[in-house]
């Protein structure tokens, strides 16, 4: 039966393939549709703060030092409620937390636009990191709930693209609002008070995600649907010797991975001004054009998977590496941007995938711890090698630092593959 079915989508056209795709998406049930405008409020938010808060920042007379510090404190609010969200989702509805942190974000963002302490702020920050994790981590089981297997693919290569869709009109809000308040009689030339009426709709908007989430209704998709692996013939190990070394497997790869990305993202402007001589509106045009595309990449994640989620997403992470090669031989600017754009849009895939397989492997009463840990392995394997990488990047050039993440990168694929690449998932 299921040979007939296969030949008979091998024989369908290409337009009824289109139309059977876009079908899937549009069949999502509510609450899943609740997640997806939810998740797009919450990173229109992180998006403006991500670049109006440094900006208010000097404005107010801060220094550069004081904005690593608020940068190392969020990351560690973000870190440190990682470990504690698969405890808390044992406890309260997914839909209660999510709303949360939600609100403590909105909450934070709002305040944090009005002082001026520095103690007050860094208290602030290390709230508004923790609230990301608390708003952010629990989408990934609750969409193994919300969805049948073949919708999974399709949802969270949704959840993706709004999380990039909302981060990019929060980056085009920071720019807008500013500018429109600005034009305002009297407050021409008064920067403060546009970037803290920027900062303001950011939070303001974020807001909107915390009754989103509370409405949502807390359905599952059938009877055990979230309860399945990928294959459905395969079932879960009970074992727990297994599954505590496929958990550390994960937070293993997770974490090269992420050591990988922070040796590289956090200076790659830098990277494009001083090695590349890009003017500054060339680089934020790179960056916006990259939040579009991986936005739209992000719908392909079902096609890609169908090749099966572990497969697809170690060979499409694997073809990220020599991406960091080529930016290690300093190319023109053209091929650079060229490499930047196809890593972003490949990890925008493998990304998605990773998440995805992490969800399916796991039994249904592990999957927010395994979030959690992983959300917390990336975040401190960022903040490593961001430390790292600057410290190399002072001493040694950008060289070493690319070479290194390519080689991290092939490292973090392998230990996936070779933890789950037999007989666990195909």
């Amino acid at each position: 039966m299921q040979t007939g079915l296969d030949e008979t989508r091998q024989t369908q056209s290409i337009p009824t393939r289109v139309r059977v795709y876009l079908r899937v998406f549009a069949e999502l049930p509510a609450d899943a549709l609740r997640l997806l405008f939810g998740t797009v409020c919450i990173w229109i938010g992180i998006g403006v703060f991500g670049v109006l808060f440094n900006l208010y920042l000097i404005a107010i007379g801060q220094s550069v030092a004081f904005l690593g510090v608020l940068a190392a404190v969020s990351t560690a609010g973000q870190a440190g409620a990682s470990p504690l969200m698969g405890w808390i989702l044992r406890r309260y509805s997914t839909r209660h937390v999510m709303a949360a942190g939600a609100s403590i974000m909105a909450v934070t963002m709002a305040i944090s636009a009005l002082l001026t302490n520095g103690g007050a702020l860094l208290v602030l920050t290390l709230l508004s990191g923790t609230a990301v994790s608390i708003a952010t981590i629990p989408a990934y089981p609750l969409m193994m709930e919300q969805v049948t297997e073949q919708q999974r693919p399709h949802l969270f290569s949704a959840f993706m693209a709004a999380s990039n869709l909302g981060s990019m009109i929060g980056s085009l809000l920071s720019g807008l609002v500013p500018t429109l308040v600005n034009l305002l009689p009297g407050l021409h030339g008064r920067v403060i008070v546009g970037e803290r009426a920027g900062l303001l709709v950011g939070g303001v908007l974020s807001a909107l995600g915390i009754w989103l989430f509370w409405n949502m209704r807390g359905d599952r998709a059938a009877e055990g649907a979230g309860d399945r692996p990928i294959s459905p013939d395969a079932g879960y190990n009970t074992d727990e010797d297994v599954l505590r070394r496929d958990v550390l497997a994960m937070l293993g790869a997770t974490g090269l991975i992420a050591v990988a990305l922070g040796s590289i993202y956090p200076f790659f402007n830098v990277y494009l001004a001083a090695r590349q001589h890009a003017s500054t509106a060339t680089i934020g045009s790179v960056y916006a054009f990259s939040g579009v595309v991986c936005t739209v990449a992000a719908f392909a994640v079902p096609l890609v998977a169908k090749a099966g989620t572990l497969r697809a997403f170690t060979t499409t992470r694997l073809l990220t590496a020599p991406m960091f090669l080529i930016l290690a031989l300093h190319p023109g600017i053209a091929l650079a941007v060229v490499a930047y754009l196809g890593r972003n849009i490949l990890g925008t895939l493998t990304g998605t995938m990773e998440n995805s397989f992490s969800m399916e492997v796991m039994p249904p009463r592990l999957r927010a711890t395994v979030a959690s840990w992983r959300t917390f392995a990336f975040n401190v394997g960022w903040t490593g090698g961001s430390v790292v990488a600057g410290e190399a990047i002072a001493r040694y050039g950008y060289e070493r630092v690319f070479l290194s993440s390519g080689l991290l990168t092939a490292a973090g694929v392998a230990t996936w593959y070779l933890r789950f690449g037999r007989g666990k998932a195909k």
